[in-house]
């Protein structure tokens, strides 16, 4: 009788741990989402000026912490390290409303913020691999759902964040920085299988910049000699480059170039964070027919098509739909990436290769939004974000490369078990 039990295959993906682990992340991207729009109009109010080097001091932050991000998280631990990344975040935003009258100083605190921000990025993967270490399998299903929880912060923190502000310009502020201890309190919640603590056998090795230096060189060479690692960071260095020129412009080429009105953008938004929120959903159901490196490409295949699309559009309709086909992929794609790395890579070092395989596409970024503002003023928006779609469908070579090189290691290992 007991054969004819229906497995709960679902069970591993809302353990208390991970459950807890998606209600801390709930409550920080919803803060991230109030306080970053809020900022952005509070720039445009007091320093419009200010507001490029905003985002640019955002991306320098991401990129420069990024070289030592992953080792920090590897050495003192990856719970540890998220935790106090979260609280130190939660002083820092939580001074900005006192700098408001002063850009330079809230700069600072937005770039030390950001920087912070990447040790806890570079521990979130290794903590997800140490909760699912005895169901690897389930770390595809984990991440749809942890991708679910961006798009709807995006769709309902914004609207939260223009209320708060409406009583009071500190309030976000202090609504962010709560998230962040909320978050923090969530991770000393969180346990690990067989006793592990989340931390590395290189705690006990004292740190020095000849150790940093150690790091970043074997990281580089680590993810260069695997084939699959190598190829899914040229495929989101790719992605990001062109994307960041589609998304610093989106705005103008569907009010100006196609002459839509607010309303009509703001629709367009709101379809986007719901058909990621879909997507993310039908990712998990999706994970138990397709493999990883399937996914991953068609992916990129579809996120690319959807992109093309959208910079091709010539009327509301064929915006939804490039968008649409866009977000589907761009999850699909995006999940599989860090279910990839998170089976292939062993738990001790994920902080540093994680951390490193980010600098590539945060470069890009910048490079991209950098090059496209030189251009804006003497070409046609459209064709920006023609050259943009055209850059990512160069990333589907590399994507196809994970998909060849993860057939062949799964037709190695069935040689090896039917031998």
């Amino acid at each position: 009788m007991t054969n004819l039990k229906p497995k709960n295959i679902e069970s591993p993906a809302f353990s208390i741990s991970l459950i807890i682990l998606y209600i801390g992340r709930l409550v920080s991207s919803l803060g991230d989402w109030i306080y970053m729009v809020i900022l952005s109009l509070i720039f445009a109010e007091h320093a419009p000026h200010y507001i490029p080097l905003l985002w640019l001091a955002k991306s320098l932050a991401s990129f420069f912490s990024g070289f030592i991000a992953g080792t920090i998280s590897d050495r003192f631990g990856h719970k540890q390290t998220a935790i106090v990344s979260d609280v130190l975040r939660a002083i820092t935003v939580v001074l900005m409303p006192s700098c408001i009258e002063i850009p330079f100083i809230l700069l600072l605190l937005v770039f030390i913020t950001s920087s912070l921000g990447s040790f806890f990025s570079s521990s979130l993967n290794p903590i997800i691999s140490r909760i699912t270490e005895n169901e690897p399998s389930s770390r595809h299903r984990v991440n749809s759902i942890l991708s679910m929880i961006v798009p709807l912060a995006q769709f309902i923190g914004p609207f939260l964040g223009t209320i708060l502000m409406q009583k009071n310009n500190s309030l976000p502020f202090i609504a962010q920085s709560i998230s962040f201890i909320v978050s923090a309190i969530s991770l000393i919640f969180i346990s690990f299988p067989n006793g592990s603590i989340g931390t590395s056998e290189l705690k006990t090795e004292k740190l020095r910049l000849k150790n940093l230096w150690e790091d970043i060189k074997f990281s580089s060479k680590y993810i260069w000699s695997n084939t699959i690692l190598r190829s899914i960071t040229l495929s989101m260095t790719i992605f990001i480059f062109g994307s960041s020129a589609i998304d610093a412009y989106e705005v103008l080429f569907i009010t100006k170039t196609l002459g839509l009105g607010k309303s009509e953008y703001g629709l367009i938004i709101s379809m986007g964070g719901i058909a990621y929120i879909i997507s993310s959903f039908c990712n998990i159901f999706v994970s138990r027919y397709l493999s990883s490196g399937s996914l991953l490409f068609f992916g990129f295949l579809i996120t690319a098509i959807g992109n093309l699309i959208f910079a091709l559009s010539v009327n509301f309709i064929t915006l939804v739909i490039g968008l649409l086909i866009t977000a589907i992929g761009g999850t699909t794609f995006f999940v599989a990436s860090s279910t990839l790395t998170q089976n292939m890579v062993s738990i001790n070092i994920q902080g540093r290769i994680t951390s490193l395989q980010e600098i590539l596409p945060t470069a890009a970024s910048t490079v991209s939004t950098v090059i496209s503002g030189i251009f804006i003023s003497s070409i046609p928006i459209r064709y920006i974000m023609i050259a943009g779609a055209i850059v990512i469908m160069l990333g589907i070579l590399p994507a196809l490369n994970v998909l060849f090189s993860f057939r062949t290691i799964e037709h190695e290992k069935a040689k090896t078990v039917n031998m």
